[in-house]
C-alpha cells in the first residue's frame, strides 16, 4: 500500500513544481521591485545662497533634488566636509518617475573651514552627489519675499564701503524650513508686511529675527506693519531693536530698486574674528551638566594615593614578603592576583561613581515678544555602552555640542565622536555613540512656541532709560510662573542685582552714575556673581543656582555680548525641566531666563547707554593703518567697522563724541561717501567723561589726514581714554558708522561707545 499512495504525491510535486516555481520567481520579482535599495536614484545638490555663499557660523541651506526611476523610501543624509562637520539625516520618499526637492538647514562650524557639502542616500554608496559652498566676510546675503521683485538683483555694493550684497528670493519651503533662515542677514518685505506668508512661514521669520536677523519692510515710516508684535513696530522713527535683531522700514526703495539705501551691515556672528571679549570660566560646560547630572570625577589625590599603593604592593613589597617566606617563584601568582583585586576596586569605585547619574541638561529660555526661544544642552550617559539618544522637540535643531574655541581643551564631556541628527515623526533626532560609562552632550534649540507649556516661561520683561549724566533706572517683571533667583540686570558692561523675583511680581532697579561696572576692567561683567562664578579662589559654588560655565558659553559665542543700545535681564531656576526624551527623567540642571529690549533715551539727549552698538565687520574684511612708530613697536592693528544706531527721536543734528580704551588709536566716520578721519585724543578718564569735541563735534572743519597727530601714550593704560568728535554729516538715517584701527587687543570692541553733547 505504501508504494501506491507515494505516487500520487510524486505525481502532484512534479505537476505543482513549475507553477510553485513561477510563483516564487513572481514573489521575487516583486519584492526586488518594493525594495528601496534596488531603485535607481540620482541626486543633484545645491548648497547656500545666492549661488554657493555662506556665513561662518550660520546655517547653510541644502537643497537636495532626488530623481527616482522606481518607489523609493529610505534616508537622506547630508553632512558637512572637516572634522567638525555636522550631519543631518531626514526621511525621504520618492514616487518612480518623479523628482522630489528636500531641503535642509545645515550648522556650520565658526571657524568656517568647511568647503563643500555632500548628500547621499543611506545604504546606498552610488546615489550621492556634492556642491562646494564659499565663505565670506564682507558680504551681505540678503533674502527677499515674495512680492518684492520678480528677479532677484545683482551683486550690488552697500551705500558704506563695507562689501557687497548678495540676494535671493526665497520661496515657502526655504521660508518655512527650520534653520534655514539663519543663514541671511536680512530679510525685505513688501508693503504689507508678512501678510502674504503661511503662519509657519511668519513665526519662523519672528524667530529669525529675535535671533539676530535684520528685517526691512519695504513701507514709509508710520506704518504699521502686518505680522509684527506691537513692541516691534518701527513707529516714526522708521526703526526699532527686536530682539537681537531690527525692523526697519525703507519707504518704497526696493520697489524702485535703490538697494544702497535698502540693505545695511548687519553684526557679525564670527567671533572668532574679535578674539576673547572678557568672558572666562573656571569650570566647562559639561564639565557643569555632568555634575548636575550626579556624575562624580574622583578627586585627583585619591587616585594618586590608589595608583601609588598598587605600585608599591605590585613591586618592592610583594617581591620582598614572598623572598623572606622561601616563596619568591609565587610571585608570577601574586601579581596577576593583585592585579585582578585592584581592577575590580577600581570597577566598583567607578561604577559607585556612575550610580543614580542620569541625564541632565543646562537651559537659556530667551522670552520676547514673539514667544520665548530654547537652547538646551543634554548631558547624557551610557552605563552599558548604549549610544546615547535625544529626542527634541518639532520645529527644533539639534548637533553635538560645540566645545567653545575660546576656552580651548576638551572637558569631561567632550565628544569623541561626532553627533548624527535624524528626523523621526517630524523631531530631531541626536544620536550620540558611547562608549560603557560614556558621557557627552548634545544640543538643541528652537522656537518655544511649539511646546505644549510655552506659557510657563513667557513674559518676561524688562525696560530702562538712560539719562543725560549716565544714570540708569527701569523695571523688570517677571510674568513667567516660574521664581527666579539670583536675578541680575545688565547694561552694557553694568550690572545691578535684583534678587529673588517671585512669578508676577515687578521690581524696579537702577544704576546711579559710573555704578555697576566691574572693578577690574578686565574682570567679569557679572559682578553679583562673583562668588558663584569663582572670581576669587577659581572655584565655582557648586550648589549656587547660577551655572556661570552655561552662561559664558552661550554669550562669549555672541559677538559684542553686552552691547550698548540695550537691557537685558537674567534669572535663574532649578525647576524648569526641558521637553526632552532622553531616555529617562531628566531631573538634574539649571536654567536661564532671559530677555532683552532697547534703552530709551531722556527727552533731548543721546546718552551712550541708549545708543544701538553693532560690530558689522572685522579684521578678516577691514584694513587700516597706524602710524609707522605703532606699527613698529605693535605689529599690525586689528580693524573693524561699527555701526550705531541713535535712539528713536534723537536730533540727527546733535553733536556726537565716540570714546574707547587707550588701544583705539585710528578711527574714521563715514561722511558724504567716503572715510574721514577723526582727530583722536588719549585723556584720564575722568576728562573724556567731560570732552565735548570741540569744533569737531559741532559740525566744524575736519583736518585732512595729514594733519592729524598720531595718539600717543600706553595703549594697556586702564587709567586713560581716547576720544574724539564726529565732523557733521557722520548720520544718516540715525546710524553712524565708524572704522576703527586698535592695538590687537579683544576687549576692544565691546567698549567703544558713541554719545551725544548736551
Amino acid at each position: 500500500m505504501a508504494p501506491s499512495r507515494a505516487r500520487p504525491r510524486g505525481r502532484w510535486r512534479r505537476a505543482l513544481a513549475p507553477a510553485a516555481a513561477v510563483c516564487l520567481a513572481g514573489s521575487i520579482g516583486f519584492v526586488a521591485a518594493a525594495t528601496p535599495a534596488a531603485a535607481a536614484a540620482r541626486l543633484e545638490v545645491d548648497a547656500g545662497w545666492a549661488g554657493g555663499h555662506y556665513v561662518a557660523g550660520r546655517p547653510v541651506p541644502v537643497r537636495v533634488d532626488v530623481a527616482a526611476d522606481q518607489l523609493l523610501t529610505g534616508s537622506l543624509q547630508v553632512s558637512l566636509a572637516g572634522p567638525a562637520g555636522q550631519s543631518v539625516t531626514v526621511p525621504v520618499e520618492v514616487p518612480g518617475g518623479t523628482t522630489k526637492r528636500f531641503l535642509v538647514g545645515l550648522p556650520t562650524p565658526t571657524d568656517g573651514r568647511a568647503g563643500s557639502v555632500e548628500a547621499r542616500l543611506v545604504g546606498d554608496d552610488d546615489a550621492r552627489g556634492e556642491a562646494d559652498v564659499t565663505r565670506v566676510d564682507d558680504v551681505e546675503l540678503v533674502g527677499l519675499l515674495p512680492g518684492i521683485v520678480g528677479q532677484a538683483p545683482g551683486v550690488t555694493p552697500l551705500a558704506v564701503d563695507a562689501g557687497t550684497v548678495r540676494f535671493e528670493l526665497l520661496d515657502e519651503p526655504e521660508a518655512t524650513t527650520v534653520g534655514v533662515l539663519g543663514g541671511l542677514g536680512t530679510i525685505v518685505a513688501p508693503a504689507d508686511g508678512l501678510r502674504a506668508l503661511s503662519a509657519p512661514a511668519r513665526a519662523n521669520v519672528l524667530d529669525w529675527v529675535a535671533d539676530g536677523g535684520f528685517l526691512v519692510v519695504d513701507a514709509p515710516s508710520g506704518t504699521a506693519v502686518h505680522g509684527l508684535p506691537e513692541a516691534w513696530q518701527p513707529g516714526d522713527a522708521g526703526r526699532v531693536g527686536a530682539g537681537r535683531g531690527e525692523v526697519r522700514l525703507s519707504d518704497g526703495a526696493a520697489a524702485a530698486g535703490r538697494w544702497s539705501d535698502v540693505v545695511e551691515p548687519t553684526p557679525l556672528t564670527n567671533f572668532i574674528d574679535l578674539g576673547f571679549g572678557g568672558f572666562f570660566a573656571n569650570e566647562s560646560l559639561a564639565d557643569s551638566v555632568a555634575r548636575d547630572g550626579g556624575l562624580r570625577v574622583p578627586d585627583v589625590g585619591w587616585l594618586a594615593a590608589f595608583l601609588v599603593v598598587y605600585l608599591v604592593l605590585a613591586g618592592p613589597l610583594v617581591f620582598l614578603v614572598l623572598r623572606r617566606m622561601g616563596r619568591a617563584g609565587w610571585t608570577w601568582v601574586a601579581l596577576p592576583a593583585l592585579a585582578v583585586v585592584f581592577s575590580g576596586v577600581a570597577f566598583v569605585v567607578g561604577d559607585e561613581l556612575r550610580t543614580g547619574s542620569r541625564a541632565a541638561h543646562a537651559s537659556m529660555i530667551e522670552t520676547g515678544p514673539s514667544g520665548p526661544r530654547l537652547t538646551t544642552h543634554v548631558g547624557l550617559v551610557s552605563r552599558n555602552g548604549a549610544d546615547g539618544e535625544a529626542r527634541f522637540p518639532d520645529g527644533w535643531q539639534a548637533s553635538s555640542y560645540q566645545v567653545n574655541p575660546m576656552f580651548g581643551g576638551p572637558g569631561v564631556g567632550g565628544n569623541a565622536s561626532r553627533t548624527e541628527v535624524t528626523t523621526e515623526g517630524g523631531h530631531p533626532v541626536a544620536h550620540l555613540p558611547l562608549d560603557a560609562g560614556g558621557f557627552g552632550v548634545v544640543s538643541g534649540w528652537g522656537p518655544g512656541d511649539a511646546l505644549d507649556g510655552a506659557a510657563t516661561v513667557d513674559g518676561l520683561e524688562v525696560t530702562a532709560t538712560a539719562a543725560a549724566d549716565g544714570s540708569l533706572s527701569g523695571t523688570v517683571r517677571n510674568g513667567t510662573r516660574l521664581a527666579l533667583d539670583e536675578t541680575v540686570v545688565f547694561v552694557g558692561r553694568r550690572a545691578v542685582a535684583v534678587g529673588r523675583l517671585e512669578a508676577g511680581a515687578t521690581e524696579d532697579w537702577s544704576l546711579a552714575v559710573g555704578e555697576g561696572g566691574p572693578d577690574d576692567p578686565r574682570g567679569p561683567v557679572e559682578t553679583p556673581w562673583l562668588d558663584a562664578i569663582g572670581w576669587d579662589d577659581g572655584r565655582p559654588d557648586p550648589d549656587s543656582v547660577v551655572n556661570y560655565s552655561l552662561w559664558s558659553d552661550e554669550l562669549s559665542r555672541r559677538v559684542d555680548a553686552y552691547g550698548t543700545g540695550e537691557v537685558v535681564v537674567a534669572g535663574w531656576n532649578r525647576e524648569w525641566v526641558p521637553p526632552i526624551d532622553a531616555g529617562g527623567t531628566i531631573d538634574g540642571g539649571r536654567t536661564v531666563l532671559t530677555a532683552r529690549a532697547p534703552v530709551a533715551a531722556a527727552p533731548g539727549t543721546v546718552p551712550a547707554d541708549a545708543v544701538r552698538r553693532d560690530v558689522v565687520r572685522g579684521p578678516g574684511s577691514t584694513r587700516v593703518a597706524l602710524d609707522d612708530d605703532a606699527m613698529a613697536e605693535f605689529g599690525p592693528p586689528g580693524a573693524g567697522v561699527v555701526r550705531f544706531a541713535l535712539p528713536p527721536g534723537a536730533d540727527p543734528g546733535v553733536p556726537l563724541v565716540l570714546e574707547g580704551p587707550a588701544m583705539l588709536r585710528r578711527a574714521e566716520a563715514w561722511v558724504g561717501g567716503r572715510w574721514v578721519r577723526l582727530a583722536l585724543e588719549a585723556l584720564p578718564a575722568r576728562e573724556a567723561a567731560e570732552f565735548a569735541g570741540g569744533d569737531a563735534a559741532g559740525g566744524g572743519a575736519q583736518p585732512q589726514p595729514a594733519e592729524l597727530p598720531p595718539v600717543v601714550g600706553d595703549p594697556f593704560d586702564a587709567g586713560m581714554r581716547v576720544v574724539g568728535g564726529l565732523p557733521a554729516g557722520a548720520v544718516h538715517d540715525g546710524v553712524v558708522y565708524v572704522r576703527v584701527g586698535v592695538i590687537t587687543d579683544g576687549v576692544v570692541w565691546n567698549d567703544l561707545t558713541l554719545r551725544g553733547v548736551a
